[in-house]
């Protein structure tokens, strides 16, 4: 997961999927602090957060993953990292071959273009101002 907020999605998804493994990207450290405290999910489920910037951490990260959520903002707009050359690159790279991505752009709808030069496009939405991509490993490129 790249971008935590206050956790909310680290909640749904140890609840949808107990057995789950999560890992969640965030760069602000406060942020981590409130999903520790108000995160609400089973003890066995607790993610692992690394503090760092995504741009930096997609590098490193070993994979696969089967879902990856790219959810990273900074004052309301989406993260430069997002926009980088190579990070949905190195996001597939972290994807199972059966795996998703899950890419929320806001109202960038822009950013769900520049996923699809990495990634296959399985759909795109919009719900409510949020333009959302889910997007599956290219196995061709």
């Amino acid at each position: 997961m790249f971008g935590l907020a206050a956790g909310d999605n680290v909640t749904l998804l140890s609840r949808k999927y107990p057995q789950s493994w999560i890992t969640a990207v965030e760069w602000d450290p406060v942020m981590v602090r409130i999903a520790e405290e108000i995160g609400d999910y089973p003890a066995h489920a607790k993610p692992k957060f690394i503090v760092a910037d995504a741009g930096e951490v997609v590098r490193t990260l070993p994979g696969p993953f089967d879902l990856i959520l790219v959810d990273i903002f900074r004052g309301g707009a989406v993260a430069h990292e997002a926009y980088v050359a190579g990070f949905f690159g190195q996001v597939s790279r972290l994807l199972s071959g059966n795996g998703l991505v899950i890419v929320n752009s806001f109202r960038e709808r822009q950013l769900l273009d520049t996923a699809a030069k990495s990634l296959r496009t399985v759909t795109t939405f919009e719900e409510r101002e949020n333009n959302v991509g889910i997007f599956g490993k290219d196995l061709l490129k």
